[in-house]
């Protein structure tokens, strides 16, 4: 077949539009529901008869019958038993106790009038660990609450170091904590510095001042006490010529005077 040339146009292609889509207004639906007097998001309620609201009431099982307690002629109504408590009782009295015992003891113990042995027996052995360390009832309360043990407690307030100090932070090295700085209460209890070295860094931060070590407090300066001899009384020779019996360290004007006058007198009368 020979080939046309030039070919032949190609025929124009059919495009079908679709027609326009419509939505319907939501007015119908709102006066069907009028209408229906419910909600939309709710089911349709049918109507129940009486007879079988009736019948359902009747099918649910209700609760069961209550016998009463009919006891015998002359006895009484019984006395509900308390349960058996478990484990031993409160025999120990809280006012025996010492008053640094009572401070170890629970705030919600405190105020009771009995407590129990085992908790006792752990507040008088802390009682003994912080009265060794040196502290008593009144003192102990602040450092209870900084949470520091009885040796550590006692190295630092036998050196003048107040609890509120501790919540200042310091700077230590990175390999004792990774920020490079921390509280002065978190070293000791962490244990990653000695309470010895954690008072020096306070020292040298410049938060707590040291108290003077007591065998180099200075003594005041007082006189030397040289034993001399007494000194020998004073005898005149002419005592009524002084009018005070008294010497003063400075002779006065009227006292040279009246010696002046007198020895000249004796002078003249032995012819000096």
């Amino acid at each position: 077949m020979a080939e046309v040339w030039p070919p032949e146009p190609p025929s124009p292609r059919r495009v079908d539009v679709p027609a326009s889509i419509r939505i319907p207004s939501a007015a119908p639906a709102a006066r069907l529901r009028q209408a229906r007097g419910e909600d939309e998001l709710r089911p349709a309620k049918f109507p129940i008869s009486e007879a079988s609201r009736k019948a359902a009431a009747a099918a649910r099982p209700g609760p069961p019958p209550s016998r009463p307690l009919v006891l015998p002629v002359g006895q009484k109504q019984p006395r509900r038993r308390r349960e058996p408590v478990s484990g031993p009782r409160p025999s120990v009295r809280v006012a025996d106790m010492g008053a640094l015992a009572r401070v170890m003891l629970p705030e919600e113990l405190r105020e009771r009038q009995w407590t129990w042995p085992d908790v006792a027996d752990r507040a008088n052995a802390a009682a003994v660990r912080w009265a060794k360390a040196g502290f008593d009832d009144r003192s102990v309360s602040v450092w209870l609450r900084a949470g520091l043990n009885p040796a550590n407690a006692g190295f630092l307030a036998g050196r003048g170091v107040v609890p509120e100090v501790l919540s200042q932070l310091l700077l230590v090295p990175y390999d004792v904590a990774v920020t490079g700085a921390a509280t002065a209460r978190m070293l000791v209890i962490s244990g990653r510095l000695p309470v010895a070295a954690v008072f020096e860094a306070l020292v040298k931060a410049g938060l707590h001042v040291p108290l003077p070590e007591p065998g180099l407090a200075l003594a005041q300066p007082g006189r030397s006490q040289v034993d001399r001899p007494p000194a020998p009384a004073v005898v005149f020779s002419h005592p009524g010529d002084v009018d005070d019996p008294t010497p003063s360290s400075v002779p006065s004007l009227r006292r040279r005077n009246a010696k002046n006058s007198q020895y000249g007198e004796r002078r003249r009368r032995l012819g000096g």
